[in-house]
């Protein structure tokens, strides 16, 4: 049969006008595309001449210009330059080199089919006009990865990917997907040399689900990377190109440090994502064969091998045929124009009939071998997606993708996950808010209570034996305002941060501040006023003086006092007043279940704090030297009944130790919600206690 078909088309080339078509293939260079697509093109020109339909009179010749790899012209440029006219041109394989030659193709009026360049940045009508393509950009993967985020349930990636414009096209593209969807993208990798650095970010980011973007050695530093960082396993997913040859790891020792066996280890149950470039339905094409049949012919022409760069067999033998139906398209046309001209009269200049064979190319539906061939306006296909997922050393196709209808259909009940469940796009957070026993909140409330209880008991003693020496001497009504200011210290105790509080964080936040503060200021204000009228007395019967020190005058040092550390108060709240931070402490991982607890505290938090709570710590620290320097002062007065010097400075030792207690327990114990809370509190109850206990049992006894 073969020996048959070649006849044919000697003969067929002996009486026919030869077509010339510029090829540009990597015949030079080792790619992702391989070397041998001018062959599998081959294959595809011999059934064109041998079908006596198309192109009627001519014969299609197809040249072999070695493109290679990197970016260059100089093979098109050689073609262009040497007689007969070059008709249109096929290739290059990569992208990096099909785009500076679609533009320069445009000065020369020559359409350009690409079997292979998947670059988005191709897509680009103003800047291609000319340019088309068998096979998809490589963003239409998106919407097929869409689908799968949308059916498991994550909403949260990282990528990586080469600094070439076929990678950070598709990374934008994924940006802005990701941000229609509302969802986030963590971190975004570029990567060098050395990867290091970059999956070290990755893991510091805990991106769980990454979309990577390379060419094969780099791709295979990097896997090589994640492996030795430990970037794999059940927790992970990553995403790939399935251009990617499927044996692309048999060069891992080559290229990298790491074996082939472990660059696998990393890529199970991983994804290929992309156009399988296979007729689906294996139905017969215009070329007269299905898929099977000619993979068998491929097979045997290579020798029962699957040549490097195989991949794109089927795209590259239907771009031959494209190139032939808009052709023979445009033959048709200038027949039905009455036109003189053939398509063996083009010349470079010819933009008519340039423009005619770009406008057929754009008419060109045919059913190839990777299933039905239409371009779209951006002058590639729309095929469906191929999901791959990686097993052993094997790839599977798992499911696909339909662009038309926006669904996702799995084969064979979709992926195997090797953790034996569907991997979190990150580790599931859980929010502690950690908020005041209520076991230990009642207990100090009582306590608090029980101290305004023997408070109350005081004053009610104070009121009935007001009339006693012993009482009266004392100063009864200061005494009543000491046990006032005590009360608010105990009322510190009731506003804490627990759970379903019917105020507000900053209320709260605020009472605190101000119950304690307030009868600090009230109780030892008062206190010190006692003191201050001995010490009045004293020194004025010392000079023969007399003067006589009315309540209101010791009320109004109070009030001062308390007006001092309320303007304070209301300035700072004012000017910076007190938020709620949420405070996250040391996060506990829960071991096999993926699952990180962040305990959380409420902090009254404010920008200034620091400054306005120096000011109230200076007042009170004046108050108190000031007090105690009078009881040193009055401490020779012999009329107890009189003189409190001695027990205010007892108060003002105990208070002092205590605060300073206070102080260093609050700062070790500061994550510790419960602990801070219970310490603190104990110490303002036995502060108080201690100074309402010492001020007024004695005169109880008395």
């Amino acid at each position: 049969m073969l020996l048959g078909c070649c006849i044919v088309v000697l003969i067929r080339s002996c009486l026919a006008v030869n077509l010339t078509i510029s090829g540009l293939f990597p015949t030079t260079s080792v790619s992702s595309k391989g070397t041998h697509i001018h062959q599998f093109c081959q294959l595809s020109v011999e059934g064109v001449n041998q079908n006596k339909e198309l192109l009627p009179g001519y014969n299609v010749n197809l040249l072999n210009g070695d493109s290679a790899v990197r970016p260059g012209i100089d093979a098109m440029y050689k073609h262009l330059y040497e007689p007969p006219t070059k008709l249109m041109i096929v290739g290059p394989s990569c992208s990096s080199v099909s785009q500076p030659v679609a533009e320069a193709a445009v000065l020369w009026n020559l359409t350009v089919v690409s079997y292979s360049a998947t670059s988005p940045a191709l897509s680009d009508r103003e800047r291609y006009p000319r340019f088309f393509r068998t096979v998809a950009p490589d963003t239409c993967v998106i919407p097929a990865r869409r689908a799968m985020m949308e059916y498991y349930g994550w909403n949260k990636i990282g990528t990586i990917h080469e600094t070439y414009e076929i990678f950070t096209a598709v990374t934008d593209e994924i940006n802005q997907m990701m941000s229609e969807q509302n969802w986030t993208i963590i971190t975004t990798e570029v990567m060098t040399n050395k990867p290091a650095d970059q999956i070290a970010n990755l893991i510091k980011a805990d991106a769980r689900i990454i979309m990577a973007g390379f060419y094969i050695n780099p791709g295979l530093l990097l896997m090589c990377e994640a492996y030795k960082q430990g970037l794999y396993g059940d927790h992970i997913v990553w995403f790939f190109m399935n251009w990617v040859d499927t044996d692309w790891v048999n060069k891992a020792e080559e290229v990298t440090s790491c074996t082939k066996e472990q660059l696998l280890e990393v890529l199970q149950g991983n994804f290929f994502t992309g156009p399988t470039f296979v007729n689906e339905q294996n139905t017969r094409g215009i070329a007269g064969i299905t898929t099977k049949e000619f993979d068998d012919m491929y097979y045997a022409h290579f020798n029962n091998t699957m040549p490097f760069g195989s991949t794109y067999r089927m795209p590259a033998y239907d771009s031959v045929w494209a190139v032939a139906l808009a052709l023979n398209k445009t033959l048709t046309k200038l027949i039905e124009s009455g036109s003189s001209k053939r398509l063996e009269d083009f010349q470079y200049s010819d933009i008519e009939m340039a423009d005619m064979i770009t406008e057929s190319m754009k008419e060109v539906e045919f059913e190839g071998l990777e299933g039905y061939v239409k371009f779209d306006e951006s002058g590639g296909v729309t095929p469906n997606v191929a999901i791959e997922q990686q097993r052993g050393d094997e790839r599977i196709i798992v499911g696909w993708y339909y662009p038309a209808t926006d669904t996702l259909e799995w084969v064979d009940g979709g992926p195997e996950w090797p953790g034996g469940k569907v991997p979190s796009d990150s580790s599931i957070i859980v929010i502690d808010q950690m908020f005041v026993s209520d076991k230990l909140y009642a207990a100090l409330c009582l306590f608090a209570s029980l101290g305004i209880l023997q408070c109350v008991g005081f004053l009610i003693f104070n009121v009935i034996f007001r009339t006693r020496r012993v009482i009266k001497m004392s100063s009864p009504n200061i005494n009543n305002i000491v046990l006032l200011g005590c009360v608010l210290c105990y009322s510190t105790v009731f506003f804490a941060d627990v759970e379903n509080s019917r105020l507000s964080g900053e209320g709260s936040c605020v009472i605190r501040l101000c119950t304690f503060v307030i009868g600090f200021s009230t109780a030892f204000g008062a206190l010190f006023s006692k003191t201050w009228r001995v010490h009045t007395i004293l020194t004025t019967s010392a000079k023969n003086l007399k003067k006589n020190v009315r309540f209101r005058h010791l009320v109004m040092m109070v009030l001062t006092l308390v007006c001092v550390d309320s303007l304070i108060i209301i300035i700072w709240q004012t000017v910076d007043g007190y938020t709620v931070e949420q405070r996250n402490l040391t996060a506990t991982e829960i071991p096999d279940t993926d699952t990180i607890i962040i305990p959380q505290i409420n902090n009254c938090s404010s920008s200034y704090g620091l400054y306005f709570t120096g000011a109230l710590y200076v007042v009170q620290g004046l108050v108190m030297a000031f007090g105690a320097f009078l009881s040193w002062e009055t401490r020779k007065v012999q009329v107890d009944a009189l003189n409190d010097s001695k027990l205010i400075a007892m108060c003002i030792y105990n208070v002092a130790l205590l605060s300073c207690l206070g102080a260093a327990i609050n700062f070790v114990l500061d994550g510790d919600v419960n602990s801070s809370y219970g310490f603190v509190s104990g110490i303002i109850i036995s502060g108080t206690l201690i100074t309402s206990t010492i001020v007024f049992v004695p005169k109880v006894r008395f």
